[in-house]
């Protein structure tokens, strides 16, 4: 999949988490779980995606623009979406 982003955004993402965007480049979409993002309106559909980048599992925030992946955020998945994930897989 294409991703782009707003270059503050990604500096503002490594501050944050210490990930840059450039490493969803190796997210894997194959076995990704997603959902939509309902918990405000955004003015824009959100949907998060929980997968795995190089065997550490991520949470990745994005919305589509078109036939492109808008990254809104990334960071190392916390210990109940690894969970959901988890169940997810084996459901």
């Amino acid at each position: 999949m294409r991703c782009e982003w707003d270059d503050k955004k990604n500096m503002a993402n490594w501050a944050k988490h210490g990930l840059s965007f450039q490493e969803a480049d190796d997210f894997d979409w194959a076995t990704a779980m997603l959902e939509v993002d309902e918990r405000h309106d955004y003015g824009e559909q959100r949907q998060t995606a929980l997968g795995y980048i190089r065997g550490r599992l991520m949470k990745l925030v994005f919305t589509h623009r078109d036939d492109t992946v808008r990254l809104i955020s990334l960071r190392k998945a916390n210990d109940r979406e690894r969970a959901a994930y988890e169940k997810n897989q084996k459901a």
